[in-house]
C-alpha cells in the first residue's frame, strides 16, 4: 500500500502470487518430519525459495509486517541449513509462521506483535547465534556501493536486504545495461523484450532508467542461480558478485535471442472472459445470418456459394471458440493441493490419522470450473474423514492399517474431466442412514444422502453433522452442468464420481420442442432419440415406464414436469444418463443441435436448480437451457 491508500495497479496479481506460494509452502511442509533426511532438505530449500519470494513481494507492495515475518523465517532456515533436526514441533512452528505470514498479508491491521511473538520462537529454536546477530558475508555488505548512483537511490530498503539474503544464500548478482535503438527495435529487441527475456533467466530485482546527455539507458539488477551470459540480447553486463557453487554455463548456445521465444505471458483472467464475450457473440451472430437465409430461401444456384462460407465460418468459429478454451484451462492442482490442509486439520481435531494422495493434477479443466470444484471437494473430504474413516483402533481390529487414505483422482475423457474422491473406511452406513430418513421410500443411496437436513450426528461439530453437505456437493456439480455418482462398499470404503464438461461457457446443445415452447438440452449426456410405440409405455406402480430394447427405462413427459399446457401426443422420447442408468423423457419434436452460448441466469426469482442458463437464438429471443437430471430428480 502506498502512502495515500492507494492500491497499487498489480496488487491483485501480488495476492494470487502470494497465495499459491503460501499454499505450496503448506503442502511441503505437511508430513516433512516422516520423510527420509535427503527430501526433508529439498523440500526446505523449496520452502526457503517460496518465503524468500515473499519477502522480496511484500516489501514491494509496502506489507512491512509480511515483509518482517519473512524475513524472520527466511533466517531461521538459512542459519539452520542442513544441520536442522526435522521434528514435529519446529513443522508445527514453521506451519504456524506461514499461517500468520497469510494472515499479515490477507489482513495487514491484525498483525500486531505477531512478528516478537514469532522472532522469540525460532530464536528458541535456532542451532547458531541468534537471528539479529546472523554474519552476512563480506561481499555481501559491499554490492550496493558498487552500483551506479541512480541505481542506489532507487532502492527501497526492502529490496536492499532482499538481495543481501538473497547472497547470503549464495546466488549471484548482475548489472545489465540496455540502450534502446531504432535498428534493434525493428529487431523486436525493445526494453520490454529484453525485460521479459532477463526475467526468464533470473530475478529481477529493479529496472532503473539512466539518462545520459540526450540518451535514456535501462539498467537491470538481477540475481542468478548461475553465471549467465547475456551477450545475445544486446546488454551490457556486469557481474557484482558470482553465485557460489554454481557451474557457469552459457544461457544460449546460438547468436539468435532464443529467449524471447520462451517468456512466458501472464493474462488477466478478466481479458480473457472479454475475448470469450466476444467470441459467444459471433456465434449468436453467425446464427443469426444462418436464420437470415433460410428466410431468403435463394434459389440453389444463387444460394451454394452463400452457404458454403456459412459452413466455412461455422468451422474456423469453433476451431477458435476451441483455442480460447484452451487459454483458459488451469491444472486442477490449484484446488487438489489444498485438500491435504483441510484433512491434517479435520484429522488433529478427531484424532484420525489420515494419508491423502493426489494423482492428475495437472489434469485442465476451464478456470471458473476449477474455482467452483472448490467447495464440493471440500465438502467430500470433511465426510470422508467425518463419516468414512474408522478411528485407528478400530481399524486394526478389522485387519487395517492404523492409517486410512483417501485418494484423489483426476483425468481428462475427450471434453470432460472425470475426478475421484474415494476412502478407505467403513462404507457408508446404509441402515443408519435409513433411519434418519423417510425409510424404504428411496432406493436410490445417492438420493437418500442428498437430501437436505439429512444426517446421521445428533450434534453439529466442526467436520460434519449439519446434513446439509451432499446437498451442497450434488447442487453444485449439477449446476456446472456435471454427473455426480457414488459407489460403497461395506467395510471397504466409499468412491464418489464427478464428471464435468471442459468448459460451460459455449456447449452443443439438443434443440426440442414441448408444449409450444422451444428448450435446449446440453448434448453431453444424451444418450439417444427414440420413436415412441403406442404399447411402448407402461404403468408400475403409479410409475411411467418406457420398454425399449428389452429394457425398462422410466418415462416422463417434458410437459409434465414443467406443468406446460399440452394439446397433442408425444411420439419422441430423449434418452439420458442419470445416476449410472437410462431415463426418458418425451417431446414433442426435435429441431436439431445447435452450438449455443450460455447465458447464466442471476435472478433467484427466475433460476431453478435444473436450468443451466438461456441461450440466445439469433432472432434475439431465449431458450431455457434445461438439466433434465435434476429436473427428474425434483419430479421423483
Amino acid at each position: 500500500m502506498s502512502e495515500d491508500g492507494q492500491v497499487p495497479p498489480f496488487f491483485d496479481d501480488f495476492l494470487a502470487e502470494a497465495d499459491e506460494l503460501l499454499t505450496e509452502t503448506g503442502q511441503l511442509l505437511e508430513g516433512l518430519e516422516g520423510f527420509r533426511p535427503s527430501i526433508q532438505q529439498d523440500r526446505l530449500r523449496t520452502i526457503l525459495r517460496h518465503v524468500h519470494t515473499l519477502k522480496g513481494l511484500t516489501g514491494m507492495v509496502e506489507l512491512d509486517e509480511a515483509a518482517k515475518m519473512a524475513h524472520i523465517i527466511e533466517s531461521f532456515l538459512l542459519s539452520s541449513g542442513e544441520t536442522l533436526d526435522v521434528e514435529e514441533k519446529i513443522v508445527e512452528l514453521l506451519r504456524g509462521s506461514t499461517r500468520e505470514l497469510r494472515r499479515c498479508i490477507e489482513d495487514p491491521r491484525s498483525a500486531d506483535h505477531s512478528v516478537d511473538k514469532y522472532r522469540k520462537l525460532f530464536a528458541s529454536f535456532a542451532s547458531r547465534p541468534t537471528l539479529e546477530t546472523l554474519p552476512i558475508a563480506p561481499e555481501a555488505t559491499s554490492w550496493v556501493t558498487r552500483l551506479p548512483e541512480e541505481v542506489q537511490k532507487s532502492l527501497s530498503q526492502a529490496e536492499k536486504e532482499m538481495v543481501t539474503s538473497a547472497l547470503g544464500d549464495g546466488m549471484g548478482l548482475s548489472l545489465c545495461t540496455f540502450q534502446p535503438t531504432t535498428e534493434l527495435a525493428q529487431k523486436g529487441m525493445t526494453v520490454n523484450a529484453v525485460r521479459d527475456a532477463l526475467g526468464s533467466r533470473a530475478d529481477l530485482v529493479k529496472v532503473v532508467p539512466r539518462v545520459q546527455g540526450k540518451e535514456v539507458r535501462f539498467a537491470f539488477l538481477l540475481l542468478t542461480e548461475e553465471a549467465l551470459d547475456f551477450t545475445d540480447l544486446n546488454v551490457e553486463s556486469t557481474c557484482l558478485s558470482l553465485p557460489k557453487s554454481r557451474p557457469v554455463t552459457p544461457s544460449s548456445a546460438s547468436s539468435e535471442p532464443r529467449a524471447l521465444s520462451r517468456v512466458g505471458i501472464r493474462v488477466d483472467v478478466d481479458r480473457l472472459d472479454e475475448v470469450m464475450r466476444y467470441v459467444e457473440n459471433l456465434v449468436v451472430s453467425r446464427y443469426r445470418l444462418e436464420q437470415r437465409l433460410d428466410e431468403l430461401n435463394l434459389p440453389r444456384n444463387r444460394s451454394g456459394g452463400v452457404k458454403e462460407a456459412s459452413f466455412r465460418m461455422q468451422r474456423e468459429l469453433r476451431e477458435l471458440t476451441e483455442a480460447v478454451v484452451r487459454v483458459r484451462l488451469v491444472p486442477v492442482s490449484d484446488v487438489f493441493k489444498r485438500m491435504p490442509l483441510v484433512v491434517r486439520d479435520l484429522a488433529s481435531e478427531s484424532q484420525k490419522r489420515v494419508s491423502v494422495v493426489l494423482s492428475g493434477e495437472d489434469t485442465r479443466m476451464d478456470k471458473s470450473l476449477v474455482e467452483q470444484l472448490l467447495d464440493p471437494l471440500v465438502h467430500l473430504v470433511r465426510n470422508a474423514v467425518a463419516h468414512g474413516l474408522e478411528e485407528p483402533e478400530e481399524r486394526q481390529a478389522m485387519g487395517k492399517p492404523p492409517l486410512g487414505t483417501i485418494r484423489l483422482e483426476a483425468r481428462s475423457d475427450g471434453n470432460f474431466v472425470s475426478i475421484t474422491l474415494s476412502d478407505d473406511g467403513r462404507g457408508i452406513q446404509t441402515d443408519l442412514l435409513k433411519s434418519q430418513g423417510s425409510e424404504g421410500t428411496d432406493p436410490d443411496l445417492l438420493e437418500l444422502i442428498c437430501r437436505p437436513g439429512l444426517s446421521v450426528r445428533q450434534e453439529a461439530g466442526l467436520d460434519a453433522g449439519r446434513g446439509m453437505g451432499m446437498d451442497i456437493v450434488r447442487r453444485a456439480v449439477e449446476g456446472m452442468n456435471g454427473t455426480l455418482e457414488l459407489r460403497s462398499i461395506a467395510g471397504q470404503g466409499t468412491t464418489f464420481a464427478i464428471t464435468l464438461p471442459l468448459t460451460m461457457a459455449i456447449l452443443d446443445a439438443l434443440m426440442v420442442e414441448a408444449g409450444g415452447q422451444l428448450f435446449a438440452l446440453p448434448l453431453d449426456n444424451v444418450e439417444e432419440i427414440v420413436e415412441i410405440q403406442t404399447d411402448s409405455v407402461t404403468q408400475v406402480q403409479k410409475k411411467q415406464i418406457l420398454t425399449h430394447r428389452e429394457r425398462l427405462i422410466p418415462f416422463f413427459r417434458l410437459v409434465s414436469l414443467l406443468k406446460l399446457d399440452h394439446a397433442k401426443q408425444e411420439n419422441l422420447a430423449v434418452l439420458f444418463h442419470n445416476h449410472g442408468g437410462l431415463v426418458a423423457v418425451a417431446v414433442d419434436r426435435v429441431v436439431g443441435i445447435r452450438e449455443v452460448v450460455v447465458r447464466p441466469l442471476r435472478d433467484p426469482l427466475v433460476a431453478r436448480p435444473w436450468m443451466s442458463g438461456a441461450a440466445e437464438l439469433g432472432d434475439g429471443s431465449l431458450v431455457l437451457i434445461l438439466q433434465l437430471r435434476a429436473l427428474v430428480g425434483q419430479a421423483a
